[in-house]
């Protein structure tokens, strides 16, 4: 155990010393300034969450109130959607009829066509 006590003091001294050279130490300083940086923002970030006295529960009041909202305007959505679906329905009737009316007076203007050929050949014959 002692053994590994020693080995593990011995990197340690080796890496300090390797880090504390003249050539690596700007590096080092970079490093330790971004490491405290990046640290001292997540302290911040976690003690102001912490402390900013918005719970689970207003975060869940705020989430179920949304949900609320959501569901209302689906709700309104599909009322949309009925009515729309129902003057399409009466779009679709009154086209059925439109098409039946324009088939009545096809035949109709067909029959007097039919008479007014009828009425010529009498006339030339007579």
């Amino acid at each position: 155990m002692t053994d590994l006590k020693d080995e593990i003091a011995g990197t340690g001294k080796q890496l300090v010393n390797s880090l504390s050279n003249n050539h690596a130490s700007p590096f080092l300083l970079m490093f330790l300034l971004v490491l405290l940086s990046v640290g001292f923002s997540s302290l911040l970030t976690y003690l102001v969450f912490q402390n900013s006295g918005q719970s689970n529960k207003y975060y869940s009041d705020s989430l179920t109130t949304q949900l609320q909202v959501a569901n209302q305007q689906v709700k309104q959505f599909n009322e949309n959607i009925t009515v729309t679906n129902a003057a399409l329905t009466q779009l679709k009737e009154q086209f059925s009829d439109f098409k039946i009316m324009q088939a009545d007076l096809q035949n109709s203007i067909k029959d007097h066509e039919r008479r007014l050929i009828k009425i010529e050949v009498k006339g030339k014959i007579r």
